[in-house]
């Protein structure tokens, strides 16, 4: 069964998605699409080159070098929550919501929704990037939560508190 909390944004969206067919084209196209994840490797990318021969260059390699470490342990971790935790079924893979979601269960169906791992990686970097740079962090931050979750769940593929804990383990895990 999903909460009344999930539901709510699931069928607010859904109805959303009904409403306006170029909204729901676009969102599934940022869905589908590789670029997100090219925002925040740009930003990474630039904190990595700014201040060129500076004390404070040298402080932002070290971030970025931990972070990236990081990634990789959270990567791992998320997995092992995911496989420890209870299976929750995605929202487009759960027929009992009787909502029609405006993409197809991928193979990734069988895997449990509950947290994000998107969120979860992507949050910490963005948290990462807020500590080297607030503005380069804000703007990580609105691609994470603009990019990467809110079409995850508009989609179907994961409830709103699955991306919602998962953005909160991720900054936490950044933090």
């Amino acid at each position: 069964p999903v909460n009344a909390f999930d539901y709510q944004i699931l069928l607010a969206l859904n109805q959303l998605a009904d409403w306006s067919p170029l909204l729901t084209t676009v969102v599934v196209g940022i869905y589908g699409d590789m670029l997100k994840s090219a925002i925040i490797v740009a930003l990474i990318w630039w904190a990595w080159f700014a201040n060129e021969g500076s004390a404070r260059q040298l402080e932002a390699r070290q971030r970025i070098a931990a972070c990236l470490v990081a990634s990789l342990v959270c990567i791992v971790a998320i997995r092992l929550c995911a496989v420890a935790l209870p299976f929750r079924v995605r929202p487009i893979a759960n027929p009992s919501l009787g909502l029609p979601f405006p993409i197809v269960v991928g193979s990734w169906g069988n895997w449990s929704a509950f947290p994000s791992d998107n969120a979860v990686l992507f949050s910490m970097l963005a948290t990462c990037l807020f500590f080297i740079s607030r503005p380069l962090g804000l703007i990580a931050a609105l691609d994470v939560a603009l990019l990467i979750c809110f079409p995850r769940v508009f989609v179907g593929v994961h409830h709103p508190s699955d991306v919602i804990v998962g953005a909160l383990i991720g900054v936490w895990l950044g933090w």
